[in-house]
C-alpha cells in the first residue's frame, strides 16, 4: 500500500468546477450585472402544476396530505450554542400579533407558504424592515408568486444571490422601479427564497408533483375517452329492416332526429322490422382500472399509498386499517425530513439576519424546529418519561441532558407552561439535595427531580386534556 502524497500546501477558497450541469441544458442566462439568472421553463411549469391542482382531485389530496402535517405542526426554538435571552425574545417576536409591532403575515402561516414549494420547486419572499421598540424586526415577509420569480445566482459558485420578480408596469399609481424588462430585483439581504429538494438539483430544486402531472395529463385523455364511450354506449342503437334502400335512408333520417319522447310517424310498407341493438357492456371498467393505476401511480410517488385504501375499499370492498396506519405513520416520519429542510431555511435566511441585525453578527443563531408531526412520536416519549421516572433500583443509568431534554420535549408537545415546570423541577432538586447522604445520591438527585417531576406533570397534563372544558384556547407553540 503507497504513502499518498502531499504536493505542497492548498490553495485556499479556490473553486474549479461548477454547480450549473452543461448537459441537461439548465436554463442559465446572463444579466448586464454578471449574475446568472436561473431561466426554469421546463415541463411542467408553475402555471401547468396549479391547472392540474385545481382540476385533479387526486392531486389536490396529494398536496394536503403533504403540506398540513407541516402547517398544523407547532414549531419551536431552543437556544442551542446561542442565550436563552436570544431564544426567549424571537418567540415573543415571532409570535406577537400585528397590533402590538408583530408581522403583519402571522409566521405560522409563512410556514405554511414555505410548503407551496413542494409542488412548485421554490417559496419566494421579499423581507421589509422596520423598527419596534428600538430593534430591526420584520414587518413582513412578503410572499411572492413563483411564476413572477427568477432565481439569481453567482455565476461561478452558484451562491443564491436573491431573486427577480416581474411586476406591473403602475402599481397604485407609481411607476415600478425597473431594469427596463419589466422585473424588480429583490437582493440576498431582503429575500427569503426555499428550495425544495436541494438534495437532487441544489439549484433549482425538484417538484414532488412531476410524476402526477404526468399522470394527471394521461388522465385527461382516459378521461377523455371514457365519457365519449359513455356517451355513445348510453344511446340506444336501432335496427331497421325496410323494403328498400330509399326507404332505408329516409327511415334512418327521421330516426336520427328524433329526440327525448320524440315521435316518427313512418308508413307501414317501408318497415319490415325494428329492434334496439344493445351495445352495453364493462368496457367502462376498463377505463376506471386505467384511471385507478394513473393514480396509484402519482401516489407511489409521494410515498401516499394509503390514500389510496380509501377508494379501495368503496370500489372493492377491500383495505386495512393496520395497513393504513402503518403507511401514514412510515409517510409522516419521512415527511420530518421536509419540515428539517424548512427549519434549515428559517434559521439561515429568517432568524440569522434577525441575530445580527439585534445583538451583533457574531452572536450564535439559536436552533428552529418543525414537529413532531406525528402524535405517536409524543407517545412514545411519554412512555420512556414514565419508564424513567420509576426506574431499577434507584438508577437512572442515562445522561441528564437526555431526561432533560426528553421532558421538555414531552412537556411541550402537551402545550405546557415550560417555565413553570422548570421551576418546579430545580425546587425538587433542592429537597433531593438536602436528603441525600452520599455524593452518589448527590449526583443522582438531579436525574431523579428532572424524571419525576416530569412525569407527574405530564401524567397531570394528560388527565387535564382527557377532560373535556369549555372556552379553553389550545396553545400555540411555545419555547
Amino acid at each position: 500500500m503507497t504513502t499518498p502524497t502531499v504536493n505542497g500546501t492548498p490553495k485556499l477558497e479556490v473553486e474549479r468546477g461548477t454547480v450549473y450541469d452543461v448537459y441537461t441544458g439548465l436554463p442559465l442566462v446572463f444579466n448586464r450585472d454578471g449574475q446568472a439568472e436561473i431561466w426554469d421553463h421546463d415541463e411542467p411549469t408553475v402555471e401547468e402544476l396549479q391547472s392540474m391542482l385545481n382540476a385533479d382531485g387526486k392531486a389536490r389530496s396529494l398536496e394536503q396530505v403533504l403540506s398540513l402535517p407541516i402547517r398544523a405542526a407547532d414549531w419551536s426554538i431552543k437556544p442551542g450554542d446561542s442565550t436563552s435571552d436570544i431564544a426567549n425574545w424571537l418567540i415573543e417576536f415571532l409570535q406577537r400579533p400585528p397590533v402590538d409591532g408583530g408581522m403583519q403575515v402571522p409566521f405560522q402561516q409563512i410556514i405554511g407558504q414555505f410548503t407551496s414549494s413542494f409542488v412548485n420547486r421554490r417559496s419566494y419572499h421579499e423581507k421589509v424592515f422596520t423598527q419596534v421598540d428600538g430593534r430591526l424586526v420584520y414587518d413582513k415577509l412578503a410572499w411572492r408568486p413563483a411564476q413572477s420569480c427568477v432565481l439569481i445566482r453567482d455565476p461561478k459558485t452558484g451562491q443564491l444571490e436573491g431573486f427577480k420578480q416581474q411586476v406591473l408596469n403602475r402599481f397604485n399609481g407609481q411607476q415600478a422601479s425597473t431594469s427596463g424588462d419589466g422585473y424588480v430585483t429583490i437582493p440576498a439581504q431582503y429575500a427569503v427564497i426555499h428550495i425544495h429538494n436541494g438534495h437532487r438539483d441544489p439549484v433549482r430544486g425538484v417538484s414532488d408533483f412531476e410524476v402526477a402531472y404526468r399522470c394527471h395529463k394521461l388522465k385527461q385523455k382516459v378521461s377523455y375517452l371514457w365519457f365519449s364511450y359513455l356517451e355513445n354506449s348510453a344511446l340506444p342503437k336501432i335496427i331497421a329492416k325496410t323494403a328498400g334502400e330509399a326507404e332505408a335512408k329516409t327511415v334512418a333520417k327521421a330516426i336520427a332526429s328524433l329526440r327525448n319522447n320524440g315521435v316518427a310517424a313512418l308508413p307501414s310498407q317501408w318497415l319490415q322490422e325494428v329492434t334496439a341493438l344493445n351495445v352495453s357492456g364493462s368496457g367502462a371498467e376498463q377505463f376506471q382500472q386505467a384511471l385507478a393505476w394513473l393514480d396509484s401511480q402519482a401516489s407511489i410517488s409521494l410515498l401516499a399509498s394509503f390514500t389510496d385504501l380509501a377508494s379501495a375499499a368503496i370500489s372493492k370492498g377491500v383495505g386495512s386499517y393496520a395497513l393504513s396506519k402503518d403507511l401514514t405513520d412510515n409517510f409522516l416520519r419521512q415527511l420530518q425530513g421536509y419540515a428539517a429542510e424548512i427549519s434549515a431555511t428559517v434559521v439561515d435566511q429568517v432568524l440569522r439576519d434577525l441575530v445580527a441585525y439585534n445583538f451583533g453578527p457574531s452572536a450564535p443563531v439559536p436552533d428552529f424546529s418543525i414537529g413532531p408531526l406525528n402524535p405517536e412520536d409524543n407517545t412514545q416519549a411519554m412512555q420512556m418519561l414514565q419508564a424513567l421516572a420509576v426506574g431499577q433500583g434507584g438508577q437512572l443509568n442515562v445522561p441528564v441532558a437526555f431526561v432533560d431534554n426528553l421532558t421538555m420535549e414531552v412537556a411541550r408537545g402537551l402545550g405546557m407552561d415550560l417555565d413553570e415546570l422548570r421551576r418546579a423541577i430545580d425546587t425538587k432538586n433542592e429537597q433531593l439535595q438536602q436528603q441525600a447522604n452520599n455524593e452518589q445520591e448527590a449526583q443522582l438527585a438531579k436525574l431523579l427531580a428532572t424524571a419525576n417531576t416530569g412525569a407527574q406533570a405530564v401524567s397531570d397534563a394528560q388527565s387535564t386534556a382527557a377532560t373535556p372544558t369549555a372556552g379553553v384556547a389550545e396553545p400555540g407553540p411555545t419555547a
